[in-house]
């Protein structure tokens, strides 16, 4: 469970460089668009 916490918490920290005009939960949806995308893939 720890290891989700820390999983969780590097995905806030990329989220407050990357996109912080986002709140997290549009940010963790954008994630998860492009990377079901052909050009991630």
């Amino acid at each position: 469970m720890e290891d989700l916490g820390n999983l969780i918490d590097l995905y806030a920290q990329w989220h407050a460089h990357l996109l912080p005009y986002y709140s997290f939960e549009q940010f963790v949806e954008k994630v998860e668009s492009l990377g079901a995308s052909k050009r991630v893939r």
